[in-house]
Formats: structure tokens, C-alpha cells, sequence
């Protein structure tokens, strides 16, 4: 076809060519610019354009869809050739086709500014191009992007009218597309309701019709039309929907016929669509629509059949999350199972859910979450009361435990199967729905596997286990009759712990509970009860609350008796009554510390003691008092830089002094030290000296004793010999004065001698040296 459309062209070309001549430039460029560019951009703009337009599922959606994949690129070529043509070519006659093709290709990749200056543009430089209706169309598909509401509309407007006027049918579906969407982003129903009304009637497209009959029941759904949506959804058939849209009008249909009573039909055709294996891109939709047509017929067990089929055979669809909410429902209202119920609300909120189910399921699951975890501490707290009160009760559960356990055990190791085989795990792969355990199978199981649970013996007393119980029971007195709507129940909580416990400060709100109980019931037990709280409750919050209903002046629980102390104080100061007013303002922080007036009553008695009766220390205790009570106030933090650098400011003194005192100290006992050294010093001198007198003495006395020598005796000479004169030896003797002196004046050996031995003192020896009197007596007796 193209090659055909290409060879007739060329012979066209070629004709214009012998006709007019070489001459006609405009004609050649013509030619060389559709051959060089034109056609080959042409061609992948048509190519972009059905790609986009094949993957648009909803023709009416208020956002436009992001470019597939496959049209990216042909789309960013188109860009750069006609650019070029507009840059290179802008004599030719394709500037317009250029133009149009730019701003729809900027448009499609929803840079919506340059579109919209592209389409401009071409209006302002070719007004007499055939694209001119069509670019003011696209102007306002691009105002309405751009969110220009008011322009849109406007252009909108004239482009139906000269379209309507022309006669265009093809420019009047295209704008009746375009006026639509913008209706609905009005949130204008009706008038979109009929604008689609008035595109079947003038487009011949059956698929397009389709879409059109498809979104007029939808916004006859957002204006509660249920028959006409009916109407409408049925319509479809008769033009010619895509699969997708005739299944989702069938379902929607059936959804509609069951809220209006048609029970029957609907099931009926959900049924019939079930049949089908063309639908089963549908089948987790059309279960959960089937379980829940027989839940609003009342066939709960069904339901929960169809119910259970999308909980664990499609359990990532968005459906399963609803399915599974329904089956909370289910559990919870009509089966009181609330355990069942729990398991289901809770499971649903981890899974996906839809809008309209999301609120719903969080809500449903948070509260039996919160009956779960208060159910089970009410339990627990039972049981440590029967523990705590009965001596033997322990002691018969934990030997109920053993036993039970042994026998679990044993029925464990007696059921335990075969050990699996490769022909078990192959068709374990192969899912199969039929099989699927319905609800009561699995709740049966889980009943079989009850966790068996060890006694514990209570850590703490009787007393203290019932006032856990009690704020037990009113907790879950409080969820069954707000959160479950189950006021039966919740009237046996609160009945149970008016009868039967002390219950202290949650008495009024115990009574409280049970007259609103009565309210709706037996309007003179409510009177009654809600008259003891106002009379007996007086300082309880909840006394106005029963004063709202029984139409008596609330309690002002504002009133706070220190502002008139305070107020009082204040004049006091004014009038120069510095101590009657520090009195009173220090009264009011110790009489009324919860009171907003302590914290301020406080940094004005600080201000008093500081300024007036200048006494820093007092000023700063009490600052201190403010900071540590009440840190948080605006009084503290705006004393506390100042009480902070003053407490700094006295720890540096007092440091300062205690360096001062140490240094007193020490010098103190440097002199103690030195006087204590020179007593010694001089005791010692004196020890020495008195050591070294008596060393003299005795050795004077030692020497004296020891110069003290007998004569030599001589032997006596026989008679006979007594006239013989012996001869005298021939021995030369020295000459006396020298004989006590050895060479260079040393003293003899003996001398020497004794001094070494007998006087080791340096003075002493110094003393004979110099010629002592005692070694002159020496010398003179030892040779006398």
C-alpha cells in the first residue's frame, strides 16, 4: 500500500515537473522535503500515535496515560525531523503538519507548555490550515490538563458550536470526549450523564459506545440512579465492548439488581459468569460477589464457602482482603465467634483491600487486636487469682499439664505419616481449588492444636491480681458496648463489678457506664445512678458529664483558688509591703504547687528577696525551687540563665577559697616542719657535743690510767757477783730529745698507734696534734 502511494505520488511529482518546469521552486521543495523528511516522519508519528492509543483502556480518565514503551523513542525522532523541517524547510507547505505533529508528540509526553506553544503557534502562522479546528480541540485538552478550567471550557464551547455548525460528526465525538472528562473533573454528573448520552447518539464507533453506556452508569451510581446505572450497564452489550468492559458492566450489573432486592437474579448471574473459564481472569471477583450475595440472603455457610475459596486461593488479590473482612463479620456478628473473627480482621489488614474496604478492615482490626490483648489478661489474671487464693490449685494444674502434655506428645508420634516421596512433593506443586478446606475444616484444626500452656504461680497478691481484673473488666465493658455494639455484654461486666468488687476510683466511671446502659432501657435507674455520681463525685470530671444529662449546673473545674491569692500578693507588693507579699507569694507555691500560679508565685517572691531585699542567696534558693518544680514553664526558662551562672559564679569563690585554705595550710605546716627540723637539728648538735665532752673525759681518764706505769723492777744480783759492775753494752743509745720523734717530725709508732685504736673522733686527734697537755704528760712520764 505504501509503495503504491509512493509510486503514485512520484508520477504526480514527476507530471507537476513537465508542466510547469524546472522553474517552480516552491513545487520542488515540496517534493525534496516530503521525500527527505515528511514521509519518514510521518510515518513514525502514525506508528507513536496507535501505539498510545492502543494502550488507552479508559478514553474518559481525567489523567492521560504515560507512553508505552514502543512509542518512546519513535516519539523523540518526530521531535528532532520536525524540527528540522521547521528549521530547514519553512517555505514549504508541511510547516503546518510539522507544527501539529510537535504538539501533539510534546503533548503525548505531557510537557504540556511546549504543546501548547506549538499548537499556538500554528494558528498564528497558518490560520488557513486544515488542522486548525483540531489544534483548538487539542488547545483545550491541553488547558485541561494545565488545570485552566475556565479557558477549556470556553474553547470547548466554540469548537462544538462550528463543529455542530459544519457538521463535523468526527470533530463533534472528539470534542464530546474532550467535555465529558472535563464535566466529570467539575464532578457535573448530570450534565456528563447527558453529554454521553449525546456521543452515542452521534458516534458510529460500537466500542467507543460501549465506553460511553460503561462510564454513564458508573456516574448514575455517583448520583444513586441504581435502575438507570442498571439500564445503562445492560446497554453496553448492544454495541460492541472490549471483553474487559462487557464482563466489568455484567458484574456491576448484577452488583446493582442485588441492592435493589433482586437477590435471586443477581445470583443467578454471578453463577453463570462463575460457569465460564473466558472469565476466570475475573474468577477472585466473581467469588467474593457470589459469597457475598449469599451472605445478604442469609446463607452464612455459603458465603463463607465462596469467601474462604478467595482467602486462600487468590490471597494477593484486593479481593481477598475483603473476603476476609467478610468473614470477620461473619464470626463476629453472627457467629459471636470472636476469636474466628480476630483471626480474620487481622489477617485482612495485612493483605491488599481496596479503598472502600481499607478503613473498615483497620478499624475492625485494631479492635480486636485491642479485645485479644485485654481478653487475654483477663484470663491470665483469673487464673492467678485461683493460684493466689487456693493453695492446691497449682498444684492439681501442673500435674493436669504433665499428663495432657504426655498424651500430646504420644498422639503426635502415633500420627506422625510417612516421610514424603518425589512422586508426593511433584503433585504437591499442582494447586487445585476444589480441595480447598473450607472454614469450618480449618477451624476444626485449629481446635486440635491448642497450645497446652504451663502453670505459673502469681508474683504478686490477691489484692493486687483484682485490681488488675477489675480494670480488666471495665476495659472490656467498654469495647462490647462501643466498639462491638454488644451492650448485653457489656451490661454484664459492669453489673458484675458494682455486685461483686471494691472498686475504689473507678467507681464513678463504673456507674457512669451502667446508667447509660439504662438510658435507652430504664430512664429511672439512669436518673437514679447519674444523681449519686452528681452528689457523691463532686471532684470527679465525670460528674459534669452526668450533670449534661440530667440538666444540672456543671462543675467548674477551671476554678483555681490561688488567682486571688496571687492577686492579693500583687497589691501587697504595689504597695511597698515587700515581706507581707514575699510571705504571701511563697505561700501560694507551697499551699497550691499544681495550680498555674505556683511557678509564677515563685519567680515573683525570687524577684523580692533579689531586688528589694537584696539578698542574693535566699533569691537564688528559691529560683532554684522554681527550675527544679516547674522546668518546663516559661518562669523557669527565663530565670534559669541567671540562676545558672550565679551558682557558677559561687562555686569559682568557693573554689578560689578552698585554694586559699590549702595554701595557709601548707604554709603552715612548712613552718611546722622547719621548726620542728632546727629542734632536732639543735638536739642533736647538742646530743653531739655532750656525746663528744664525754668521749674527751673518758678518754682522759682512760689515758691517765693508762700513763700511770710502776717501776721496772730489777733482778736481784747473787751475793756473790754483787761486787762485780757488769759491763755495759756497747749499743749506741740515741740522744733523748729525739727519741720520740720519728723523720719529718711524725710521732713515734706507739703514739701513732694508740691514736688509731683509742680516737677515731677528728677533733680529738686534732686536739693532740696541736700539742695537748695530755701527750705532753705522756711523753714525760713514759721517759722519766
Amino acid at each position: 500500500m505504501i509503495k503504491a502511494r509512493l509510486s503514485y505520488l512520484s508520477s504526480l511529482f514527476l507530471l507537476a515537473l513537465l508542466l510547469f518546469g524546472l522553474n517552480g521552486c516552491g513545487i520542488w521543495n515540496d517534493f525534496t522535503t516530503y521525500f527527505n523528511l515528511y514521509y519518514n516522519t510521518s510515518t513514525l508519528f502514525n506508528e507513536a500515535e496507535t501505539a498510545i492509543k492502543n494502550s488507552e483502556k479508559d478514553v474518559f480518565a481525567l489523567t492521560e496515560a504515560n507512553v508505552p514503551g514502543i512509542a518512546a523513542s519513535p516519539l523523540n525522532k518526530v521531535i528532532e525531523k520536525c524540527s528540522k523541517i521547521l528549521q530547514f524547510n519553512a517555505e514549504s507547505d508541511f510547516v503546518d503538519d510539522a507544527l501539529f505533529m510537535l504538539g501533539k508528540s510534546f503533548y503525548y509526553q505531557k510537557n504540556y507548555l511546549k504543546a501548547m506553544r506549538k499548537f499556538q503557534e500554528l494558528i498564528a502562522k497558518q490560520p488557513d490550515s486544515k488542522y486548525v479546528p483540531e489544534t483548538e480541540l487539542w488547545i483545550a485538552k491541553t488547558y485541561l490538563q494545565l488545570k485552566n478550567y475556565p479557558s477549556a471550557e470556553k474553547i470547548l464551547t466554540e469548537v462544538m458550536q462550528k463543529a455542530i455548525a459544519d457538521k463535523d460528526e468526527d470533530l463533534q465525538v472528539k470534542a464530546s470526549i474532550i467535555e465529558i472528562k472535563y464535566e466529570i473533573s467539575q464532578k457535573r454528573y448530570s450534565d456528563a450523564v447527558k453529554s454521553l448520552r449525546r456521543l452515542t447518539t452521534v458516534s458510529d464507533d460500537g466500542e467507543l459506545n460501549a465506553q460511553a453506556k460503561y462510564q454513564e452508569g458508573e456516574l448514575l451510581m455517583q448520583l444513586d440512579q441504581k435502575e438507570e446505572a442498571a439500564k445503562a450497564f445492560a446497554s453496553v452489550s448492544d454495541f460492541s465492548p472490549s471483553f474487559e468492559i462487557e464482563l466489568d458492566a455484567k458484574i456491576n450489573y448484577a452488583k446493582i439488581i442485588r441492592s435493589l432486592g433482586k437477590t435471586d437474579e443477581a445470583l443467578e448471574q454471578f453463577l453463570n459468569l462463575l460457569s465460564k473459564d473466558k472469565n476466570s481472569t475475573s474468577f477472585d471477583v466473581l467469588n467474593f460477589e457470589t459469597g457475598y450475595t449469599f451472605l445478604v440472603m442469609n446463607k452464612y455457610d455459603d458465603a463463607l464457602s465462596f469467601f474462604g475459596i478467595v482467602d486462600t486461593g487468590y490471597s494477593n488479590s484486593t479481593t481477598a482482603g475483603q473476603a476476609r473482612f467478610e468473614m470477620g463479620y461473619i464470626y463476629e456478628k453472627i457467629k459471636n465467634d470472636y476469636d474466628s473473627a480476630a483471626i480474620f480482621y487481622t489477617k485482612a489488614k495485612t493483605g491488599a483491600s481496596t479503598q472502600e474496604y481499607a478503613s473498615l478492615i483497620k478499624n475492625k482490626a485494631e479492635t480486636f487486636t485491642k479485645y485479644q490483648k485485654i481478653s487475654g489478661e483477663y484470663i491470665d489474671n483469673l487464673v492467678k487469682l485461683k493460684y493466689a487464693t487456693d493453695t492446691t490449685a497449682f498444684l492439681r494444674d501442673s500435674v493436669a499439664y504433665v499428663i495432657a502434655d504426655s498424651i500430646a506428645k504420644a498422639e503426635a508420634l502415633e500420627n506422625q505419616g510417612p516421610i514424603p516421596t518425589l512422586q508426593d512433593v511433584q503433585q504437591g506443586r499442582t494447586r487445585n481449588f476444589s480441595n480447598v478446606k473450607n472454614t469450618n475444616q480449618q477451624k476444626d484444626e485449629k481446635k486440635k492444636t491448642v497450645q497446652l500452656r504451663m502453670p505459673v504461680r502469681p508474683t504478686i497478691s490477691a489484692d493486687s491480681i483484682t485490681t488488675l481484673l477489675v480494670k480488666n473488666k471495665f476495659e472490656l465493658g467498654n469495647i462490647f458496648y462501643t466498639d462491638l455494639d454488644r451492650p448485653d455484654s457489656a451490661f454484664f461486666y459492669y453489673n458484675d463489678l458494682v455486685e461483686h468488687y471494691d472498686l475504689k476510683e473507678k467507681k464513678p466511671q463504673v456507674l457512669y457506664a451502667l446508667a447509660t446502659y439504662y438510658l435507652p432501657r430504664d430512664s429511672v435507674k439512669a436518673d437514679s445512678l447519674l444523681n449519686y455520681i452528681y452528689d457523691n463525685y463532686q471532684h470527679e470530671s465525670i460528674v459534669n458529664a452526668a450533670a449534661e444529662i440530667l440538666g444540672k449546673p456543671k462543675v467548674d473545674f477551671q476554678f483555681d483558688p490561688a488567682k486571688g491569692l496571687y492577686r492579693d500578693a500583687e497589691l501587697s507588693m504595689q504597695h511597698d509591703s515587700v515581706k507581707t507579699s514575699l510571705k504571701k507569694f511563697l505561700s501560694i507555691s507551697k499551699n497550691y504547687p499544681s495550680s498555674e500560679y505556683a511557678a509564677k508565685s515563685l519567680l515573683a517572691g525570687g524577684y523580692l528577696l533579689e531586688e528589694k531585699l537584696i539578698l542574693a542567696d535566699s533569691a537564688a534558693s528559691v529560683y532554684d525551687s522554681l527550675v527544679t518544680k516547674y522546668p518546663k514553664s516559661a518562669y523557669a526558662q527565663s530565670v534559669a540563665p541567671k540562676l545558672t551562672a550565679y551558682k557558677q559564679e559561687k562555686a569559682r569563690i568557693k573554689a578560689a577559697l578552698e585554694d586559699s585554705l590549702k595554701k595557709i595550710e601548707a604554709e603552715k605546716l612548712k613552718k611546722k616542719t622547719e621548726d620542728s627540723l632546727k629542734i632536732v637539728a639543735e638536739n642533736l648538735k647538742k646530743k653531739t657535743e655532750d656525746s663528744l665532752k664525754i668521749a674527751a673525759e673518758n678518754l682522759k681518764k682512760k689515758t691517765d690510767d693508762s700513763l700511770k706505769v710502776e717501776p721496772a723492777k730489777h733482778p736481784e744480783v747473787p751475793k756473790s757477783d754483787s761486787v762485780k759492775v757488769p759491763e755495759a753494752p756497747k749499743k749506741e743509745t740515741p740522744a733523748l730529745p729525739d727519741s720520740l720523734k720519728n723523720e719529718e717530725g711524725k710521732d713515734p709508732p706507739e703514739t701513732s698507734f694508740i691514736m688509731q685504736r683509742n680516737f677515731k673522733d677528728e677533733k680529738i686527734l686534732e686536739r693532740l696534734n696541736q700539742g695537748d697537755s695530755v701527750l705532753r704528760l705522756f711523753r714525760s712520764r713514759r721517759y722519766s
